[in-house]
């Protein structure tokens, strides 16, 4: 995916794909399901440690021959600190109920995604989690932000 000033350029980065000026591109599963179910794009790998069930032949890096390679994309949806508990926990119930609804479900699967309705306990840890995983990579490249 491509990005600058924040913005997400990945839609802008496909016709550039189709055309051959760049070879290989790594976006979201579901932004590009669509293109690969159409023989438009070849993919070569998932970057989840499973195979995905939208496109169970696909293998993963991992398959693909590169160790430890385990990458998701997430989405989550968050509230200003000091939000009420209150205001939180209903927010999350409708929020998984609403994940929950087949066809709801459906849809996300239909492109590779997969709808997972934790608790904002369970979603702070995996953030905790994240940030220190991509810390220590951004460490050890020794990126810098401009």
């Amino acid at each position: 995916m491509t990005k600058a000033n924040g913005r997400n350029f990945s839609g802008a980065t496909l016709p550039d794909l189709f055309a051959g000026r760049i070879q290989i591109y790594m976006s979201s599963l579901s932004s590009l399901t669509q293109h690969i179910r159409a023989k438009s794009l070849t993919p070569l790998a998932v970057t989840t440690r499973e195979r995905n069930a939208a496109l169970p032949d696909l293998p993963t890096m991992i398959e693909s021959g590169i160790a430890d390679f385990d990458v998701t994309q997430w989405q989550g949806v968050l509230v200003t600190t000091g939000t009420p508990a209150a205001i939180t926990t209903r927010l999350q119930r409708d929020i998984a109920n609403a994940a929950r609804v087949p066809a709801v479900a459906a849809h996300f699967a239909s492109d590779g995604s997969t709808t997972v309705a934790g608790t904002p306990a369970a979603f702070q840890i995996a953030l905790a989690a994240e940030r220190k995983r991509w810390s220590s990579v951004v460490r050890r490249a020794g990126l810098k932000a401009d």
